[in-house]
């Protein structure tokens, strides 16, 4: 995958910038099934269990940095 995945805890959220473009099939289901796996567990503001945390995911490598 060409370019930098990274991902940033809010308050009670996570949010996920992918490099490229999830929803034209760039990148495998399993593979964005696992991104959102891994970060709801991260900890989190907000101390929300892994089912409570929103996972957010931005396609292209938009970022808020």
């Amino acid at each position: 995958m060409a370019g930098q995945l990274t991902a940033t805890p809010t308050n009670g959220a996570v949010n996920v910038f992918v490099p490229q473009t999830v929803s034209s099939g760039d990148l495998d289901v399993t593979a964005i099934t696992q991104l959102a796996y891994t970060a709801a567990h991260a900890h989190t503001p907000g101390n929300r269990s892994a089912t409570q945390v929103d996972i957010r995911i931005h396609e292209g490598g938009t970022s808020e940095h």
